[in-house]
């Protein structure tokens, strides 16, 4: 570990992108661990540069205290405007601050922490396992119809559009990017429904008027 301590401090190059793919990998591993709103490209796009980010910004306070107490201004007038419905992906995006963090001072801590993050899905889906067969299901299928759920849809348009189908006062998130080679633009949105039945039909509706490339339904709550 010290010879990677030595390493990482003195190739900063190196360091940024070990922090990306930590970053990176623990996003694919929760998205295969049944987290279905990791799956979407802003998700990615946010796992592969918040650690080096988080990394960036402990060199620069540590190596300079004005330049530091500047950042911590200027970092003060960002707000998050989008809800975080989900608790799990609010620790999932303090985590990679933290490993970007790490990685700059002790990597040894952000390996591990990539790790656990990692492997927590899997995890608890063994322990849920587990702990349906001593006590039952947690919950019946009236209350599983009846929890808050999230739609998320990833669609292509020649511009940004969103479909008339989707109810506006339901998004809680949107985000774009361009495709160079075909010229299409794929837009991620994440709409917020109080009944899996609502989040159903909607999505009927949307796949029959516009051209989804994928989607998914995630009970929040379980």
């Amino acid at each position: 570990m010290n010879y990677l301590n030595t390493l990482l401090a003195e190739n900063h190059y190196l360091a940024i992108i070990s922090a990306a793919v930590l970053g990176l990998f623990v996003n694919l591993a929760i998205s295969f661990g049944g987290q279905t709103w990791a799956r979407l490209s802003s998700q990615r796009y946010s796992a592969f540069l918040l650690p080096p980010a988080g990394l960036i910004i402990t060199w620069t306070i540590s190596s300079n205290l004005a330049l530091s107490l500047g950042m911590i201004g200027a970092l003060s007038i960002v707000r998050f405007r989008t809800p975080i419905k989900n608790p799990f992906e609010l620790v999932i995006f303090f985590c990679y601050l933290i490993i970007g963090i790490s990685v700059g001072v002790s990597p040894q801590y952000g390996i591990s922490l990539a790790i656990l993050a990692a492997v927590t899905p899997s995890t608890m889906n063994i322990l849920d396992f587990f702990l349906n067969l001593i006590g039952g299901k947690a919950s019946s299928k009236m209350e599983f119809s009846e929890s808050p759920v999230q739609l998320l849809l990833q669609i292509i348009s020649s511009k940004f559009e969103i479909p008339s189908e989707i109810p506006m006062d339901k998004i809680s998130s949107v985000s774009s990017h361009i495709d160079e080679d075909k010229q299409d633009e794929t837009i991620d949105i994440i709409i917020q429904f109080k009944t899996m039945e609502e989040a159903l039909t909607c999505l009927k509706i949307i796949k029959s008027e516009n051209r989804v490339l994928q989607s998914s339904i995630q009970v929040l709550g379980h």
